[in-house]
């Protein structure tokens, strides 16, 4: 899947794109809302998690948020409070923690509020 496929997903959960919209507005703060926190013990670290997804992850910007990472850095999210998705690929794996995936969504996320729009897309 490309960068951009996972964001217009992750968008099409928020709201509709091109006529889709994939989950209604309570399913959606149905799958975001915690179902189990703690320490995951595959991933030997302390997460909350919705229905199938993780919930605040770092990258992801705060507690509307839901999405999932992947191996080698890659990460995909929607963000409820601001309307936002994205999603970021890699070609060469990377270590989850060096940092990039924040640095873009945070990129990303001040260049949505500087336009005014109250959200946005971005891959």
């Amino acid at each position: 899947m490309t960068a951009r496929a996972a964001a217009r997903m992750y968008a099409a959960l928020l709201g509709e794109v091109d006529g889709v919209r994939l989950l209604s507005p309570a399913r959606v703060a149905e799958v975001a809302a915690v179902e189990v926190e703690g320490r995951d013990r595959m991933l030997m670290r302390h997460h909350a998690k919705g229905l199938g997804y993780f919930l605040g992850l770092p990258p992801m910007g705060g507690d509307t948020a839901f999405g999932h990472h992947g191996s080698g850095g890659t990460i995909a999210f929607a963000d409820r409070a601001r309307g936002l998705s994205f999603a970021l690929t890699r070609t060469r794996l990377a270590h989850p923690a060096d940092g990039t995936a924040q640095l873009l969504a945070d990129i990303v996320r001040a260049a949505v509020q500087a336009a005014g729009r109250p959200g946005g897309r971005a891959a």
